[in-house]
């Protein structure tokens, strides 16, 4: 039971008990001024003794009232019997007391029925009435003994009818009222754990007034965007991208008459990162009314990116397969020409145009080097992985780093960290260090360092070349990677399309964390334990 719940029962509780304390009270005037105001209500008993009468009757009904009748709601049959009994015991010790003065036996013959009928409900209410018909007709009786039954109720109709319609009439309301607190409770009941399903579900929820304003957002929300409940509530549903505004509401009076609407929106974090949302919007309505507009989402950030790197990946192997099947067809005839022009070249009618010679076979030589290039991002590719530890392959290729490094005047630092052996094709990692590094170099300015670094987190070996150049642009962040696209003006654009597809061969991902102070290539190698 909530706190509400408790504060509503507490509160009956009171308001019964002090009911019973005031009839009581009338109940003790109505005797006292029956008698004239004098001191002996009956000659075996004094005014105090009954007092002490009615306020031992008061408190046992009381106690047995908080007891056993409003424990719990439990109005059980035995509960409801018992504790008309002790009304009628304390009713009939009254009567007694009364000196059987008819004006105080019909008012204390009411107030039970009362008491009845304001704690029990109808049954209670009419079963006290019922039993106080009797009571009044046996009065009757024996103060008139003569009197045939019929006549006794046919003199007292009006009063049995009186005691009758208020058991019924108020035992009836407060029935009503006891079941619309039920159905108040169980409402309140259903609405509390629709409230903890909103507030805990995994999607970001929204609720906004038929204008748009929000009004409330679950925990999910703040949470994937950094906006809490405080800093979103007053402002306009795009609000996480002012950018949408025109087009959110143009959906809201669409939705308002085609019931629901769903889509795709970029929104922007508090911390600034842009996210990806599948959106549905719904209106709710109350008697046919607009009323307000229900907005769920979910955060498709993560498949996007996995999506965008299925297409990458996708693309590679695409170029890769065509040029496994076209490579050995145009390298046999570029052969054959590398041949002749070698031999050509050899003639002295020839000699003059030596250079021309020499030029073609490198322009030949290059050519047939991008085709070897394009077999490397085959995704049929055979590799011959073995266990190695990719600090020995590092270090096995420093002297190489070092020298191209220091060529362009530039300083290479190298960070080994405790790794494991991986199942690796040492030809394959050697030409991923490689391209990393040449890209690293041409990157910066002199004297900038280039560093290679490998450590081990969260199960995954990763490989690291971070380089002090400008950063990549964002607006081409998304086309690292792809074939022959490069910012280079003599590059080719396979070189991190082939580190891509290598990487793709050997369980990893490549990540890039770019910036104005550099670009760092992460190759996280995953499930790095070979077993």
């Amino acid at each position: 039971m909530n706190r509400l719940d408790k504060k509503y029962e507490q509160k009956t509780y009171d308001t019964l008990e002090l009911a019973h304390f005031i009839s009581m009270f009338i109940l003790g005037l109505g005797l006292v001024l029956s008698n004239d105001f004098t001191g002996d209500i009956f000659p075996a008993y004094g005014l105090r003794g009954y007092i002490i009468a009615v306020f031992v009757g008061v408190v046992i009904v009381s106690i047995y009232f908080n007891t056993y009748i409003m424990k719990d709601n439990e109005y059980s049959l035995f509960n409801n019997i018992v504790y008309i009994v002790i009304l009628m015991a304390v009713t009939i010790v009254a009567i007694f007391l009364s000196r059987h003065d008819s004006t105080f036996f019909s008012l204390a013959l009411i107030l039970p029925v009362l008491f009845a009928a304001s704690s029990l409900g109808l049954r209670g209410g009419l079963i006290t009435a019922i039993a106080c018909v009797i009571i009044q007709i046996s009065h009757q009786k024996i103060i008139y003994p003569a009197m045939p039954v019929a006549n006794i109720i046919e003199s007292n109709l009006v009063f049995i009818g009186i005691i009758l319609v208020t058991g019924w009439y108020i035992g009836n309301t407060v029935e009503m009222e006891r079941l619309s607190r039920n159905a108040l409770k169980n409402n309140i009941k259903s609405l509390y754990r629709l409230t903890c399903a909103v507030e805990q579900s995994p999607s970001l929820v929204m609720i906004t007034d038929k204008n748009g304003i929000i009004e409330y957002v679950n925990k999910k929300f703040g949470d994937i965007t950094g906006y809490q409940r405080a800093d979103a509530q007053g402002k306009p549903m795009y609000f996480l991208n002012p950018a949408y505004m025109q087009e959110i509401e143009d959906i809201l009076k669409k939705v308002a008459e085609t019931n629901e609407w769903s889509g795709e929106f970029e929104s922007i974090r508090k911390d600034g990162e842009v996210i990806s949302e599948m959106v549905s919007i719904i209106p709710i309505f109350d008697n046919e009314q607009l009323t307000s507009y229900l907005r769920v989402s979910e955060d498709i950030t993560s498949d996007k990116e996995i999506e965008k790197e299925m297409a990458r990946v996708d693309r590679l192997h695409m170029v890769g397969e065509i040029a496994a099947g076209i490579g050995h067809e145009i390298r046999n005839p570029m052969t054959t020409v590398r041949g002749f022009l070698q031999l050509m070249g050899t003639r002295e009618e020839f000699k003059q145009e030596g250079e021309l010679f020499n030029l073609m076979i490198e322009e030949l030589d290059r050519a047939n080097s991008i085709i070897t290039e394009f077999l490397n991002m085959a995704k049929s590719k055979i590799v011959e992985k073995t266990l190695l530890n990719l600090n020995d392959i590092i270090i096995s290729m420093e002297p190489l780093l070092r020298s191209a490094a220091l060529k362009e005047g530039m300083e290479l630092k190298i960070l080994l960290g405790e790794i494991p052996d991986m199942l690796m094709d040492q030809g394959e990692i050697r030409q991923v260090i490689l391209n990393l590094v040449r890209n690293g170099i041409e990157a910066m300015d002199t004297k900038c360092i280039l560093t290679i670094k490998t450590y081990v987190e969260e199960d995954e070996v990763v490989l690291a070349v971070q380089d002090e150049g400008k950063g990549i642009d964002p607006a081409i962040a998304d086309k690292i990677g792809t074939p022959f696209f490069t910012t280079k003006d003599s590059g080719t654009g396979l070189g991190l399309a082939i580190c891509y597809s290598i990487a793709n061969r050997h369980n990893a991902k490549i990540d890039i964390d770019t910036g104005p102070n550099g670009t760092g290539f992460l190759v996280r190698f995953m499930n790095a334990n070979p077993s």
